[in-house]
C-alpha cells in the first residue's frame, strides 16, 4: 500500500492505484462513479460502506470488521462496578 496520498474517501473511491480491481467492483454494483449519487441512495451507500471496510485500507476500521464477524449472541452487558 502506498502512503504518498492522504487516505481520504475521495482518494480511495476515485483515485487510489492500489484499489483498481476493488473500485471496479464498487462501480459495477453502484452503477455510478459519482460518490454523491452513491451516498444519496441508502442501498448503494450501505454497499459502499461495506466495500470500504472490505478493502482493509483504513486500519482503524479493522476492529469494526472483526466485531462484525463475531457471534454477538454470547455477549453480555458489562457488570456494574
Amino acid at each position: 500500500m502506498h502512503m504518498r496520498c492522504r487516505q481520504t474517501l475521495i482518494h480511495l473511491v476515485a483515485y487510489c492505484p492500489d484499489l483498481i480491481d476493488q473500485r471496479a467492483q464498487l462501480i459495477r454494483a453502484a452503477g455510478s462513479t459519482n460518490l454523491r449519487a452513491i451516498l444519496a441512495n441508502k442501498d448503494k451507500a450501505v454497499f459502499a460502506a461495506e466495500w470500504l471496510l472490505s478493502t482493509r485500507v483504513l486500519a482503524y476500521f479493522n476492529t469494526a470488521m472483526e466485531v462484525a464477524a463475531t457471534d454477538g449472541q454470547q455477549w453480555a452487558p458489562f457488570q456494574e462496578l
